[in-house]
C-alpha cells in the first residue's frame, strides 16, 4: 500500500543531491554509506546509475538495492534534514512490496522478540548433550549478524562437526554459495546417516 504524499513542510527544496536524500529519508544511517551504495552501482535514478552528486527532485524513481532486498520507490518530497522514522516514510512512494518480503520479516521480527527462543550461550552450556552427534556449521564470513568466531566455538565444542566458512556469503541462506553449501551438507549428512 504506498504511502501518503508528504507534509513535510519544513526545509523543503525543489532539488537536493541523492545522497543527501537517501540519508534524510533514512535509508542509510549516514551520507558516507548512502555514497558508497551509490558508488557501488546499488542505487539507479530513473533507470540510469547515478552519482551521489546527482540532483533528484520529486516524480523521480529511485531503485535501491540493500542486502538481498530491491526498493522501487517514487520521490514525493525533499528536505535537507534527516527526519524520524515515520516521517521520513512520507519522503517516498514505494511500489508494491511482495507478500514474500513481507512474510519474511515477519518471521524474523517473531523469532526477534522472543530472542530466538533461546537463552544466551544456551547451547554451549549444553553442549554435552549433543557432542557425540555429527554436525556441519557453515557460516558466512560477510555474517554481520553471528560473528565467525561464535562458529568456531561451536566447531571446538562438537567433536564430530565440520566448519565450513563461505568468504562471500552474508547471515541470510538466500545466496547462491550458501544453498549449495547447504544443499550438500544435506546430503552429506542423508549420506553419513545411511551408512
Amino acid at each position: 500500500m504506498p504511502n501518503k504524499p508528504s507534509s513535510v513542510t519544513a526545509h523543503v527544496q525543489e532539488r537536493m543531491r541523492l545522497d543527501k536524500w537517501l540519508w534524510a529519508a533514512r535509508f542509510f544511517k549516514t551520507r558516507h554509506l548512502a555514497v558508497e551504495a551509490i558508488n557501488g552501482g546499488k542505487v539507479h535514478v530513473n533507470g540510469q546509475r547515478a552519482k551521489p552528486g546527482k540532483e533528484i527532485e520529486c516524480g523521480q524513481k529511485i531503485t535501491l538495492t540493500k542486502d538481498i532486498y530491491t526498493f522501487d520507490i517514487t520521490v514525493a518530497a525533499l528536505t535537507a534534514q534527516r527526519r524520524p522514522a515515520g516521517e521520513a516514510a512520507t519522503l517516498y512512494l514505494e511500489s508494491h512490496v511482495p507478500i514474500e518480503i513481507v512474510h519474511h520479516a515477519q518471521i524474523e521480527l517473531h523469532f526477534a522478540v522472543n530472542r530466538y527462543f533461546i537463552k544466551e550461550n544456551e547451547i554451549l552450556h549444553h553442549i554435552d548433550r549433543v557432542a557425540h552427534l555429527p554436525t556441519a556449521i557453515i557460516h558466512g564470513r560477510k555474517d554481520l549478524v553471528c560473528p565467525v568466531e561464535s562458529a568456531w566455538t561451536l566447531h571446538k565444542a562438537l567433536p564430530k562437526s565440520t566448519l565450513e566458512i563461505l568468504p562471500e556469503a552474508g547471515h541470510i541462506a538466500s545466496t547462491e554459495d550458501m544453498i549449495d553449501a547447504l544443499i550438500k551438507a544435506t546430503d552429506d549428512m542423508a549420506s553419513l546417516l545411511a551408512g
